[in-house]
């Protein structure tokens, strides 16, 4: 049996670290090759009671913003971390995104040439008493 080596380089044209599938994990949302970057700074964002997390979006053809649902990344129950709502967002299977840092700023990113996005919301539908 002929044994065959596979040998492929990627590179990151970005100064983000840009998350990617290899061995059939295809990242399906529009993150491949695009090069449409949103980025949102959620530097000053501190997380008291939010519970769900909403995006507005539309594709690129289209000239009115929908809006998601509220998803509740958390099950309905407080956020604890910024990489909740990410997962929140990840769970709208509009697009991939992600947390990236720098020396002061913490923001939310995705690379997307199929949907224009536009607000990000995080928000509390709970009840205070």
């Amino acid at each position: 049996m002929e044994i065959t080596i596979l040998r492929t380089g990627i590179t990151n044209n970005t100064t983000a670290n840009i998350p990617f599938a290899v061995m059939g994990n295809y990242l399906s949302n529009g993150i491949a090759g695009a090069t449409t970057e949103y980025r949102y700074d959620f530097s000053s964002f501190v997380i008291t009671n939010e519970n769900y997390v909403k995006i507005q979006y539309r594709t690129t053809e289209e000239s009115e913003f929908s809006e998601s649902q509220e998803i509740e990344p958390n099950g309905g129950s407080t956020v604890t971390s910024l990489q909740q709502v990410v997962d929140g967002l990840n769970s709208l299977n509009l697009a991939t995104f992600f947390l990236e840092t720098d020396d002061i700023n913490t923001y939310i990113v995705t690379y997307n040439d199929n949907y224009v996005f536009g607000q990000v919301e995080v928000g509390s539908n709970l009840l205070n008493y």
